[in-house]
C-alpha cells in the first residue's frame, strides 16, 4: 500500500523538476523572439517613419515590455549614434508627441526638417504638431511647405495630402 501512495508523489516531484528546468528555457526563447520582432519593427519604421500601424505596434511592444521610458532612451541613443538621420528624429518626435512632451516633439520635428528640408513629411509632422498646440502661424507655414513639397515630389499619399489641406484650411480661416 505504501508503494502505491509513493508513486503519485514521485510523479509530482518529477514534473516539478521538469517544469523548473524547461520553463526558464521557454521564457528565454520567448524573450528572444520578442526582441527580434521589436528589432524588425524598428527597421521598418526607420525606413518609413510615419505615424501609423508600424509605429503603433512598436509603441505597444515597448509598453508591454521594457516600458516607454526605455523607448525614449533607445531612440535618444539612436539619434546620438546617427545624428544626421532625419527619420530617427521623426520617430523621436512621434514618441514625444504621444507622451505629451510637446516642446521636445517640436524640437525633434524641427531637427528632422533641418536634416531633410526637401522632404514633405517632416514639415507635415511639424505642422500637425503646431496645429495641435494651436500655434496657427507656425502650423500654416509648415503645412504650406509640406503641401508644396508633396506636390513637387508626388511622394505623399492621397490621405496625407487630404490631411494637410484639412489642417491648413481651418487654421487659415481662424487667423483671418
Amino acid at each position: 500500500m505504501f508503494e502505491r501512495q509513493k508513486q503519485p508523489i514521485v510523479l509530482v516531484l518529477f514534473l516539478c523538476c521538469l517544469v523548473s528546468v524547461f520553463l526558464p528555457i521557454a521564457l528565454a526563447q520567448d524573450g528572444t523572439v520578442d526582441k527580434k520582432i521589436m528589432e524588425r519593427y524598428k527597421q521598418i519604421l526607420e525606413r518609413k517613419p510615419k505615424e501609423g500601424s508600424t509605429f503603433d505596434r512598436l509603441y505597444q511592444l515597448y509598453l508591454e515590455g521594457s516600458g516607454l521610458e526605455q523607448m525614449v532612451v533607445d531612440y535618444q541613443a539612436e539619434t546620438r549614434t546617427k545624428p544626421g538621420n532625419p527619420n530617427l528624429q521623426l520617430i523621436l518626435g512621434h514618441i514625444y508627441k504621444r507622451l505629451g512632451i510637446n516642446s521636445e516633439a517640436i524640437m525633434a520635428y524641427r531637427r528632422a526638417v533641418d536634416l531633410a528640408s526637401d522632404d514633405y513629411y517632416p514639415h507635415f509632422a511639424l505642422g500637425q504638431m503646431y496645429a495641435t498646440l494651436r500655434q496657427h502661424e507656425q502650423a500654416i507655414a509648415a503645412l504650406t511647405k509640406a503641401a508644396d513639397l508633396s506636390t513637387e515630389s508626388r511622394s505623399a499619399t492621397p490621405d496625407e495630402l487630404t490631411a494637410t489641406y484639412k489642417l491648413d484650411a481651418p487654421i487659415s480661416a481662424a487667423i483671418e
